[in-house]
């Protein structure tokens, strides 16, 4: 989609008189340099009221509601989930993969408001013009992932200023806002408010009251505060977001149980908003790094197992100021699991089956290989490692049930989350 984003992103910078009274030039100037012709003011593709679609049901916006105020990039939404829904459910004109390529960001959002408003009124929420939900989690989007280097990444000359970033990127998300609040309220009426959504139910109360406004003076100022009270919010209620820092981990293992060690270890993951991500094996948290040091504002922190030394060494050049790398000292995250909490989960959960000792497992190289002869020895079944650290997870109840090396791994995880404050 970059080329078509470095040929059609002027739309978007037009809309930027919302925000600062005046007409823009720096993208029209930008095609100029480029030979390209001055495009022209008018929508190329209009939805009228003789257009088709097919609304979504309630199932199907319940979910899309919920992708799109999910951790995700806003531009990988635009690719997913914008795509998905106007692909889906125009008829006509028909919008399919080919010619949606074609089309600039305000015709996609113009598109997808007018199936997603269309959708939201057919189950009985009209639009009321309350937009203040949308200027809210634009700006959250903002604080997480980076404008400016969006602008960058499709060779768009920003202002070395980030307030003209924020401006653009601003004027993009409420150029043609979809009817988020109009969804939110059909959610609560059933009472089908997931954590996420239920947090954004409680702060629109607070939005509502601060009457935000694209032309308002102070309106970064009245986000700031709202902001604010997400992050109280989430330290009270452990929903997670706002999302202050991000744990890129190899495996299933990691993803299961370092939450749960977090409660025990003053670092609550959810009340701090740490999102861990599982990647699949150190590779793919090299690859998934790169991508997101390139999208986000946010600190991160990867956790690789020892044999990704020379990957991890190899990275230190490439990390961020606000980035960390820590790699376990021997073996894989099941190696610094304390002894005695595996034998106290095993015994727990097979207690009926057959039971397993101290000696059986301590000092072995690789546990997880000498989990899976003991599993077989015992008549356990097969040894599957993400059901294995939920069972060791149901088991975790105290402090001392983690080993030096979890300490000390959560205190680099706490020293992370003092910064970004």
């Amino acid at each position: 989609m970059t080329t078509n984003i470095k040929k059609n992103f002027t739309k978007i910078a037009n809309c930027r008189q919302r925000l600062e009274g005046r007409e823009p030039t720096f993208p029209i100037e930008y095609q100029k340099r480029r030979g390209e012709q001055e495009p022209s003011p008018e929508m190329p593709f209009t939805v009228d009221n003789q257009a088709k679609i097919k609304p979504l049901s309630y199932r199907e916006l319940r979910v899309s509601f919920e992708r799109l105020i999910r951790f995700k990039s806003p531009f990988d939404k635009i690719e997913r989930v914008y795509r998905e829904i106007i692909i889906k459910h125009s008829i006509e004109p028909k919008i399919n993969s080919k010619n949606f390529r074609e089309l600039n960001f305000c015709e996609i959002n113009y598109i997808f408001k007018h199936i997603w408003d269309e959708s939201v009124a057919v189950l009985g929420e009209k639009n009321t013009g309350n937009y203040g939900l949308n200027l809210y989690l634009a700006f959250e989007e903002m604080k997480t992932f980076s404008a400016g280097n969006f602008l960058k990444s499709v060779n768009l000359e920003a202002s070395s200023e980030f307030n003209d970033a924020e401006k653009l990127f601003m004027a993009y998300k409420m150029d043609s806002p979809p009817n988020l609040q109009g969804c939110l309220d059909l959610l609560a009426c059933n009472n089908d408010l997931s954590e996420n959504a239920g947090r954004l139910a409680w702060l629109s109360n607070i939005i509502d009251k601060e009457k935000l406004s694209v032309n308002s003076p102070d309106l970064k100022e009245k986000l700031e505060k709202i902001y604010l009270q997400a992050c109280n919010y989430r330290k009270k209620t452990g929903v997670l977001y706002p999302v202050e820092l991000l744990v890129l981990v190899e495996g299933i293992t990691e993803e299961i149980l370092l939450p749960v060690f977090s409660e025990f270890a003053g670092v609550n993951f959810k009340k701090n908003g740490i999102k861990i991500l599982s990647s699949g094996g150190k590779n793919q948290v090299l690859r998934l790094y790169k991508k997101l040091s390139r999208e986000i504002n946010l600190p991160i922190l990867m956790l690789f197992d020892s044999d990704a030394s020379k990957e991890a060494e190899y990275i230190k050049n490439s990390l961020r100021s606000i980035d960390d790398i820590y790699v376990i000292a021997k073996g894989e995250f099941e190696d610094i699991l304390p002894d005695k909490l595996i034998c106290k989960t095993v015994n727990v959960h097979y207690r009926l089956v057959g039971k397993i000792n101290l000696f059986e497992i301590a000092g072995s190289e690789k546990k997880s290989h000498t989990l899976m002869e003991l599993w077989k020895k015992k008549g356990f079944g097969e040894f599957k490692k993400a059901e294995f650290a939920r069972i060791v997870a149901d088991n975790i109840s105290k402090k001392s049930d983690m080993s030096e090396e979890l300490e000390t791994i959560f205190s680099i995880i706490n020293s992370k989350i003092f910064k970004s404050f």
